[in-house]
């Protein structure tokens, strides 16, 4: 036999002995038990992972899986529960959920809600009743009539993950969420770091993650030693208005001293912000960056439709996918997660044209000369 096909029939006959969930050696470890080389038992455990034998969890190591629920599990599937399967921050969960999936022969289910939470206890109590492997749930912002949906999951016994916020009283489920604060922050330290001097905050606090941006922006412009002005804020964008963030970003520009950027702490995808506070600045006779900056959280392709494209703080949705993803095989696998079971991920700073900073526009104005 080839020492690949020996190791990997050494190791199936370790793991049938071993209980679900107990630790495989390190890759280390298997290279010098076995006399084997690197590669060979990377491709050992990924045969492993094929067969159902183990699963990974990115920086903790290498698991046995409970061999009975796999044995069962043919056919088994997840489901991803959003309230827009058109914005590119779900797909980009769906993506996540999908590599990982893969990996363990289940496929993935997409549903969507739009925020209504009744639908969204149906589509729960279908999953239930049809016995569903696992769900990841982005719930409704609507907080009221949720938790009985949740308890259907429990009852029946279905793993399940928060995404993006939890529901209020349902406890001991994992949540994996973005550091909204931090990315309030970064976004407003890059505005001021650019040499604007005055930046408006434009968001919903219908959405919790909303106001966590809220936070962040606030603390770095005390951190500044600036005032915070209330004028420069707006917490209830009507999403509902033919362009949402028009009248706000007007309001602002018509103070008697008007904001010189704005940071939109999110987007709605069927009618975009951005859209909004472009089309006002434009309406103003405003340059961008020069005159005002503006800077989305995010990362949509909303970005890269506006004219210049717009600076965004990236939401790490895929990640937060592939983290999920990742909880829910823990789960089926009856491995006891960390308590407190908050997973948060990390957003960057993507850099484009729209807040290059004041000096952009006397550049250009230089140009001309």
């Amino acid at each position: 036999m080839l020492k690949y096909n020996q190791l990997v029939q050494a190791l199936k006959e370790e793991l049938e002995q071993a209980p679900a969930g107990a630790k495989l050696a390190t890759r280390l470890e298997l290279r010098q038990k076995y006399g084997c080389t690197r590669t060979t038992v990377d491709r050992a455990i990924a045969e492993l992972t094929r067969e159902g034998y183990v699963y990974s969890l990115r920086g903790s190591g290498t698991y046995a899986a409970d061999r009975e629920t796999v044995l069962e599990g043919a056919g088994v599937s997840w489901a991803l529960i959003t309230p827009d399967v058109m914005n590119s921050i779900y797909t980009a969960i769906l993506r996540g959920m999908c590599d990982i999936a893969r990996q363990h022969n289940i496929s993935v289910q997409i549903f969507n809600t739009d925020h209504d939470v009744r639908r969204q206890y149906d589509i729960i109590r279908s999953l239930a009743a049809a016995r569903i492997g696992g769900v990841v749930l982005v719930p409704a912002i609507d907080k009221e009539g949720q938790e009985a949906a949740c308890r259907l999951l429990v009852d029946n016994q279905v793993p399940f993950v928060f995404c993006n916020r939890k529901v209020e009283g349902v406890h001991d489920v994992p949540l994996v969420c973005s550091n909204g604060y931090y990315g309030g922050y970064l976004a407003t330290k890059h505005l001021l770091e650019q040499g604007y001097v005055r930046p408006a905050f434009l968001g919903m606090k219908a959405y919790s993650v909303s106001l966590e941006r809220y936070y962040g922006y606030a603390a770095a412009i005390m951190e500044a030693g600036m005032d915070l002005d209330r004028r420069c804020v707006a917490l209830e964008t009507d999403f509902q208005a033919e362009w949402p963030g028009y009248s706000e970003t007007t309001v602002f520009l018509r103070l008697d001293n008007p904001p010189d950027s704005i940071f939109c702490a999110g987007e709605s995808f069927k009618k975009p912000l951005l859209n909004g506070v472009y089309k006002a600045i434009e309406h103003m006779g405003l340059n961008i960056p020069g005159d005002i900056g503006v800077i989305s959280h995010d990362n949509s392709v909303v970005c890269l439709q506006q004219s210049p494209n717009t600076t965004a703080v990236s939401y790490p949705a895929y990640a937060s996918g592939l983290k999920a993803a990742e909880i829910l095989c823990s789960l089926m696998n009856k491995v006891q997660l960390p308590a407190g079971g908050l997973y948060i991920q990390h957003p960057e700073l993507v850099k484009r044209e729209s807040c290059l900073g004041p000096a952009a526009q006397r550049g250009t104005e230089g140009q001309e000369r």
